[in-house]
C-alpha cells in the first residue's frame, strides 16, 4: 500500500481512539490503494464507519499532531535526538521513552509550545545542559541540516555541478563539501534502512502474520518465561529493527488478591510498577536494562535487553550447551561438548572453580550498585541470573524488589515471597520489611552454593519443609558433599548463608572483597566467628595457585 503519511496518521488516530477497528483501517486502506485520489476520510465515511463531523474532529487532531513540524513528521528530531543520546550513552532509552511519551501527551492535550526533548530530560536530571548542547551540535550532521536555519539539505545535481549549494529556506550559501559529505551520509543511511526494513528474521514474518502477535509497535514472537509477575516474550520492536525481551502482566494470575482493575489484579499491578520502577534506577554492565515500558490494550509491558546464553540453573541443571555460548568462552572454561543428560536424573558438569568465583565477584558487585541506590532485589536464584554467549553475567527479574525511597507497596505481612531454598530465614517467616540488603548476601551465598555443590541447599525437602526448618537449620555443609574443598570457599558460603543476619558479610561489597583475596590467593578478609586457622602448608599453596 502506498498510502500517503498524513492518511497514514488519520487512521492510526482514529484507531487509537477507539472510533474504528484494524479491519475497517485495513478495508479502507485497500479501497484508498486502488484509488489514491480519493481520501482515507471520505472513503471511512463512505462505508458507514464514521460520521463527517468525525473525520473532522480527527484532521483537527492531526493538524495539531503536525504543528510543530513542516515536512509532516512531528517527531522525526526528536525520535532521532533521543537515539542520538543513546547512542553515545549520554541517556538510556528508558530516559528517552519517558521524555518522548510526556511530549507526545503534552501535544494531544494541546498545550503549546511543547518543551524540547533535550529540556524535559535536563528538568528530569537526567541530563545536564552541557550534555545537551553537544548532542544537539552533534545531531546537525546526523540530520544534514542546514548550518544557519536547520533546513534539510538537499543537493541537485545542477548545483553541485557548479561546486555551489544555496539553501532553498534561508539562501545562505553552503559549502559544497558539507553538502556533498551530508547528502552522501544522507544516502547510505537511507539505504541501510530500506535493507533493514525488509531484511526481517523469518521468525518474525511468521509471528506478524498472526493478528494476536502484534502488540503496538512489537511483534510477539514466542514466549520464553513465565512465573508470578508476568510473562516474557522473545518480541521484535518494529521501530528500532532489534530483538526485545518483552515482559507482560497478565489479567489473571495465581498471586492474585482478588481486587479487580482493568489492568488486572491491584496486587500484581503494585508489584509490576515495583519491579518496573526497580529497573529503570539501576545502570550497570551486570543487571539488564530496561527499554521501554508502557501500556498497550490494558496489558502493562516493559522490554528488557534480549540476552542469548543460558541461566545457571540450567547450567547446573544440564551442563554448558555449546549452542548457547561463544567458543571462546567454552574455551576458557574446559567445555567443549555438552554433557550428555542420559536420562538418570543427575545434574549437569558445574562451571570450573576459577570461573565461578569471578561470576560470583561481578553478581556481588552488582547486588552492591543495587543497593546503594536502595534496591533490595529480595529472589536472587540461578534462574533469575543469566550468562550470555561471553560467559557475562546479567541479573534478571526484579519483580519482588524493594525501592527504598517509595517503600513496598506490594508488602503484605505474613505472605511468604519469594524461592523458599534461596531465601534467609527472616524472608520465610514472612515479614518483608526485615528483608533487606544483608538478606540479599544470604541469597547470593546460595547462589554461589549451588553452583560450586551442583545441588541447591536443604535438597530433598519440600519447599514446605525448607520454610519450617530455615529458621533453625542450616543446609547441609558445602565440605560433606565436595570433598577437597578449598577452606575460604565454604567460609565464604558459610558466612554468607549465616542465619544470624549479623554474622553475614556487612555489605556485598565485602564479600566481593573476599572473593577477590581468593583469587589472588591472599587470606580473607572477615573470618566467621570461631573459624578454625588455616594450617601453614595450606596457606603456602594457596599462595602459590595450587589449591
Amino acid at each position: 500500500m502506498t498510502s500517503p503519511k498524513r492518511d497514514l496518521l488519520l487512521g492510526k488516530i482514529a484507531l487509537r481512539a477507539g472510533m474504528i477497528t484494524r479491519e475497517q483501517l485495513y478495508d479502507c486502506l485497500i479501497v484508498q490503494d486502488r484509488n489514491p485520489s480519493r481520501t482515507l476520510g471520505s472513503i471511512l465515511v463512505s462505508r458507514g464507519h464514521l460520521k463527517k463531523q468525525d473525520v473532522d474532529r480527527l484532521l483537527e487532531m492531526q493538524k495539531k499532531a503536525f504543528e510543530e513540524s513542516a515536512d509532516g513528521t512531528p517527531s522525526r528530531r526528536h525520535a532521532l535526538f533521543g537515539r542520538l543520546l543513546v547512542e553515545k550513552g549520554l541517556a538510556t532509552e528508558y530516559q528517552v521513552n519517558e521524555c518522548l511519551r510526556l511530549q507526545g501527551s503534552l501535544n494531544e492535550l494541546g498545550i503549546k509550545p511543547v518543551p524540547p526533548l533535550g529540556e524535559i530530560l535536563v528538568q528530569r536530571e537526567y541530563l545536564n545542559r552541557e550534555a545537551v548542547e553537544t548532542a544537539l551540535d552533534l545531531q546537525s550532521l546526523h540530520l544534514y541540516a542546514c548550518p544557519e536555519c536547520g533546513h534539510q539539505i538537499d543537493t541537485p545535481g545542477e548545483e553541485m555541478s557548479r561546486g555551489t549549494y544555496t539553501c532553498p529556506e534561508c539562501h545562505a550559501d553552503i559549502p559544497a563539501l558539507f553538502a556533498k559529505m551530508a547528502a552522501a551520509v544522507k544516502e547510505a543511511l537511507d539505504g541501510a534502512s530500506k535493507e533493514l526494513d525488509i531484511d526481517l528474521p523469518d521468525e518474525v514474518r511468521l509471528a506478524g502474520l498472526e493478528p494476536k502477535n502484534q502488540f503496538g509497535k512489537y511483534i510477539l514472537i514466542k514466549e520464553i518465561g513465565r512465573g508470578g509477575s508476568g510473562i516474557v516474550y522473545r518480541a521484535w520492536q518494529k521501530d528500532f529493527n532489534r530483538m526485545v525481551a518483552l515482559k507482560l502482566l497478565p489479567h489473571e494470575s495465581d498471586t492474585a488478591s482478588g481486587v479487580k482493575t482493568p489492568f488486572g489484579d491491584v496486587e500484581d499491578l503494585k508489584r509490576f510498577y515495583s519491579e518496573t520502577r526497580a529497573a529503570a534506577d539501576l545502570d550497570h554492565p551486570n543487571i539488564a536494562p530496561i527499554l521501554d515500558f508502557g501500556n498497550i490494550n490494558n496489558h502493562f509491558f516493559y522490554t528488557m535487553k534480549l540476552l542469548d546464553g543460558a541461566t545457571l540453573d540450567d547450567i547446573v541443571r544440564e551442563g554448558v550447551d555449546t549452542d548457547s555460548f561463544d567458543k571462546q568462552f567454552l574455551s576458557e572454561v574446559g567445555k567443549q561438548t555438552r554433557r550428555s543428560g542420559g536420562g538418570t536424573g543427575r545434574r549437569g558438569d558445574t562451571l570450573p572453580l576459577r570461573t565461578t568465583v569471578q561470576v560470583m565477584r561481578d553478581l556481588a558487585l552488582a547486588v552492591d550498585y543495587a543497593h546503594q541506590k536502595g534496591i533490595y532485589h529480595r529472589d536472587l536464584k540461578p534462574g533469575n541470573i543469566i550468562l550470555d554467549r561471553n560467559g557475562h553475567p546479567w541479573i534478571l527479574d526484579l519483580g519482588l524488589a524493594k525501592v527504598k525511597r517509595i517503600g513496598d507497596p506490594a508488602y503484605v505481612k505474613g505472605v511468604v515471597m519469594g524461592t523458599p531454598y534461596y531465601m534467609p530465614p527472616e524472608q520465610a517467616l514472612g515479614d518483608m520489611e526485615k528483608v533487606d540488603h544483608i538478606s540479599d548476601i544470604y541469597s547470593l551465598g546460595a547462589v554461589f552454593y549451588e553452583l560450586i555443590s551442583g545441588t541447591c541447599p536443604y535438597a530433598g525437602q519440600s519447599p514446605d519443609e525448607v520454610l519450617t526448618a530455615l529458621p533453625n537449620t542450616g543446609p547441609q555443609p558445602l565440605e560433606s558433599l565436595m570433598a577437597g574443598l578449598h577452606e575460604d570457599v565454604a567460609r565464604i558460603v558459610d558466612k554468607a548463608m549465616h542465619r544470624d543476619k549479623r554474622r553475614r558479610y556487612s555489605s556485598a561489597r565485602s564479600m566481593a572483597n573476599d572473593l577477590l583475596r581468593f583469587q589472588e590467593g591472599r587470606p580473607l578478609a572477615e573470618e566467621p566467628a570461631g573459624a578454625r586457622p588455616r594450617p601453614f602448608w595450606r596457606k603456602v599453596r594457596a599462595w602459590f595457585g595450587d589449591d
